[in-house]
């Protein structure tokens, strides 16, 4: 249970939220916590919204070098557009989780590698994103920490230390993979582009 309440906005109550853009008013975080607006488990959007900020990014997601993070990316997208999340309990999907030690511990460290891929993309399409973010970044640390070392609400089981520790590793080397994957993305475009050619 611990597993879910700790990651990937598994913790959300049963009220239907809003997330509109004024929430940046009273949260520091605002945008670049896009882990708050839910999980990508399950996630519909409307077309037009969706291909108007170019769809899901190529170099990121779990069978990419990032290992992860195109769900957060997409949410992050959305809401600097001023565009409008929504979160809706009613909207149910079962999700299967790892059942060795060795693929959770593969999956944390796609979890951190996944986050800081998305913000070094990010900046790679937008360098003044480093100065907003650096703004907040002792407010996301501390955010990080604090809800990994808090207890679960319905068990006294802690974030266990080595997976934290995997996590933060993982936070390390994801904007190094997520420049791998966005070279492997050009090389896979320009073969495209010389085998098919320009599309007319």
């Amino acid at each position: 249970v611990w597993f879910e309440e700790y990651f990937g906005g598994f913790s959300r109550d049963y009220s239907l939220q809003v997330i509109t853009p004024e929430i940046g008013r009273t949260d520091p975080l605002y945008p670049y916590a896009a882990g708050r607006f839910g999980a990508g488990a399950n996630m519909a959007f409307r077309r037009g919204a969706l291909l108007e900020r170019g769809g899901f990014s190529m170099s990121l997601g779990t069978g990419t070098p990032s290992r992860g993070g195109e769900d957060l990316d997409i949410f992050l997208r959305l809401a600097l557009a001023q565009e409008t999340l929504c979160f809706d309990p009613s909207a149910i999907v079962r999700h299967r989780h790892r059942t060795t030690d060795a693929a959770l511990r593969r999956q944390v460290v796609g979890y951190g590698a996944g986050l800081t891929a998305v913000y070094a993309e990010l900046i790679s399409r937008d360098p003044r994103h480093i100065w907003r973010m650096a703004r907040r970044a002792l407010a996301g640390i501390a955010h990080l920490d604090q809800s990994r070392r808090e207890s679960s609400p319905t068990s006294e089981v802690t974030y266990p230390g080595d997976l934290k520790y995997l996590e933060w590793r993982g936070a390390l080397w994801g904007p190094w993979w997520n420049y791998q994957a966005r070279r492997e993305v050009r090389r896979l475009d320009s073969d495209l582009l010389r085998v098919f050619g320009r599309p007319r």
